[in-house]
Parts: C-alpha cells; sequence; structure tokens
C-alpha cells in the first residue's frame, strides 16, 4: 500500500552526496487497529498506559542506513519498539523526494523559493491595494460652516430625510479620494505579478494568446514550451521516485525468480521523452512542408519505412508491433499477385462457360 508523508509528518538526513542516510515518519493510529499482541508489548513496558479503542496513538517509523549499505527499519509506540528488520538498499520502503536538490540541504528547495520575491511582493501591493480600495470607498461628508447645518443632524440623518435650514448646498459634499492614476499604477504592477506567478506555475491560461481565434500550432508549441521548463524535475524524478517506485512494486509482485531477473524497468521521461517529443513534431512539420510545397508526388522521394519507425519511437511504440516487416510485405504481395494471376487464368474459363450457356443445342434453332 502505497502513502504520502507531508513534509511536517517527517524528517531526512542526506550525506554529501545527496543520498538518504536515515529518515524518521511519524502518523497517528487507532489504537483498536493495533494487533492484540502490540498491544500487549505496548502495556507491558507502560503499565500506566489505559487506551480505549477510538484513542489515537503516535506511532514512529524510523529507517537508518548500516555501514554495510542496508537499512534498518524500526518502529515504536509509546517508547515501545514493536517492529525491527534489516532490507537490502533498494528495499527500503522510504522514497524521500526533492524539487530541486541542493548541495548541503536535506529537503532541497521548493518551487516556492524560486518565486519567492514574486510572492512577497504581491503580498505587500495586494495589502497596499485593499487598504486604498478601504479608503476610497469611505464616505465621509463634509460639512460647510455656511450649510446652516449641524454635524449631529448630518450624523443621525437617514436615507430620503429632508434636512431644513440648508443655504449652501455646494458647503456639504462627500470627501472623494483623487488617487486613480496612483491606483492605476498599483494595479498594473499587481497583475504584471500575478502572470508572472502563473507562467512559474505553469498556468496554460496565463501564457495563451488573448484572441478570439488561436491556431492549434500556437497551443502545441505552448505545451511544448510548458514542458520544457519541467524538464530537469522530470529528470530527476526519473531516478529519484518512478524508477525505485517500479522496482519496489516489481520485489511486492508474485513473479518468478527468473522473470524479475529478466525484467529490466526503464522510465521515459523528463529530457528523453521531451526530445522524442520534438522528433515527432520535426517529422510531422517535414512531411507537411513537403507535401505542401512540392506537391504529393515529392512524397515518393521519402524513406517511407524509416519515417515510419522514427514516427513510433517518438510516440513511445514499438515499430516491431505497430510496421509490417519486409517479410510480411513481401509476403502480402506475393498472395496479391498470386490472387490477380487466379483472376486473369479464371478470366476465359468463365467467359468460354458464358458463351457455351448462350449455344443452343446441336439441330435446334436459336
Amino acid at each position: 500500500m502505497l502513502k504520502n508523508y507531508a513534509l511536517s509528518h517527517y524528517v531526512a538526513e542526506r550525506d554529501g552526496r545527496g543520498q538518504p542516510v536515515s529518515i524518521t515518519a511519524h502518523e497517528k493510529v487507532a489504537w483498536g487497529t493495533l494487533p492484540a499482541a502490540t498491544q500487549e508489548k505496548v502495556k507491558l513496558n507502560n503499565p500506566s498506559c489505559q487506551h480505549e479503542a477510538h484513542n489515537e496513538v503516535s506511532m514512529y517509523t524510523a529507517a537508518d542506513k548500516l555501514e554495510d549499505g542496508k537499512w534498518l527499519l524500526r518502529q515504536e509506540i509509546g517508547g515501545t519498539e514493536i517492529y525491527s528488520k534489516r532490507v537490502a538498499d533498494n528495499k527500503c520502503p522510504f522514497i524521500p523526494l526533492t524539487w530541486n536538490r541542493v548541495d548541503g540541504e536535506d529537503y532541497g528547495r521548493g518551487k516556492v523559493d524560486e518565486v519567492l520575491g514574486s510572492l512577497q511582493s504581491l503580498e505587500v501591493l495586494s495589502e497596499a491595494s485593499l487598504k486604498a480600495a478601504s479608503l476610497a470607498s469611505k464616505h465621509v461628508l463634509l460639512n460647510g460652516v455656511n450649510s446652516g447645518v449641524s454635524d449631529r443632524r448630518l450624523q443621525n440623518s437617514r436615507d430620503g430625510d429632508i434636512i431644513s435650514g440648508v443655504t449652501d448646498l455646494a458647503s456639504i459634499k462627500f470627501l472623494t479620494v483623487e488617487k486613480g492614476a496612483d491606483l492605476q499604477i498599483l494595479l498594473n504592477r499587481i497583475d504584471a505579478l500575478e502572470k508572472q506567478l502563473q507562467r512559474a506555475f505553469l498556468d496554460f491560461e496565463a501564457v495563451r494568446r488573448q484572441a478570439e481565434r488561436v491556431t492549434a500550432e500556437e497551443i502545441r508549441t505552448i505545451a511544448l514550451q510548458l514542458e520544457e521548463t519541467l524538464g530537469g524535475v522530470y529528470s530527476s524524478l526519473t531516478q529519484e521516485l518512478q524508477l525505485p517506485l517500479v522496482q519496489r512494486l516489481m520485489e511486492s509482485v508474485d513473479l518468478p525468480s527468473d522473470t524479475k531477473k529478466n525484467i529490466r524497468p526503464v522510465i521515459i521521461a523528463g529530457l528523453d521523452a521531451l526530445g522524442r517529443g520534438h522528433d515527432f513534431q520535426r517529422i510531422s512539420t517535414f512531411v507537411q512542408a513537403i507535401g505542401g510545397t512540392f506537391g504529393p508526388e515529392a512524397l515518393t522521394y521519402l524513406n517511407t519505412t524509416h519515417l515510419l519507425k522514427r514516427t513510433a519511437v517518438s510516440l513511445g511504440l514499438d515499430p516491431a508491433e505497430v510496421i509490417k516487416s519486409e517479410e510480411q510485405l513481401a509476403q502480402e504481395q506475393q498472395q496479391q499477385q498470386m490472387m490477380a494471376l487466379a483472376q486473369q487464368a479464371a478470366g476465359p474459363a468463365v467467359t468460354a462457360l458464358a458463351n457455351s450457356t448462350q449455344q443452343p443445342p446441336t439441330g435446334e434453332t436459336a
């Protein structure tokens, strides 16, 4: 069973090469879900321990790398060790991940660290725009000395009330904040920061051209650019997550030992997968350019078999499974030739048979 641990629920230590050497995970488990033997062992070491079935207890699982390259796995509940086992290096159940590995740091750097300055700037500007909006939306009446109306009467008046005694209407007006141009600069900067963060976090709408008609070629180009930005992350996760995960899943599956030895998983992702995507794009563009520029007759000069194989490989397909071999093509051509010869030989016989049926018997007139 696969399980993800949040960053706040585990600690990890790495050596100078960035390889994990110690991992400890913390999780909460219900007391009633523990095996009876485990409950008795915990109670034996902690006589005062009294738990109900629905109460949760803390369970710590640790993995420490030994000098011989193996891992020592241990589990503890309430200071009592309930499990201990040595496993090989490729069978450690923990796979601590990093978004961007940095030497000397156990957890690496996350995506947020790359755009931390933009996030902090956006937070400050958003707070400033909120204060400016609250000030602009505040309604304050200015009561002039020539209005003849007291401040209390204005304060206590309600919507629709008629106040007499006003001699100069211009003396009573609302306070206005004439900061529209300054606020526009603030909003433009906020919009620029939001678009920058959307591109950083691969928001497709942020990089798509705003127009009524966007061509499919533009969409493919944008998608390819978004994938290229994650090429390094894909390559890192290939070795840190995908390949170890596949190897551990293969160990958990009941397969013959000979079969496990002969199976070698290969992960196609990251720069390799992006390179194949580029190959497919180049092949498609080349064929379309040849056909559109020189006409369909120019396609006869292309090495169709080689292009078919390159296209299948660029799409991650096995050419041997989707493309006919030379032997299969030769057999099909031979069968077609034999069928054509059979039809040619059967033609005169059919014609003679038809003529014979149309001729009247001997001694009779038609």
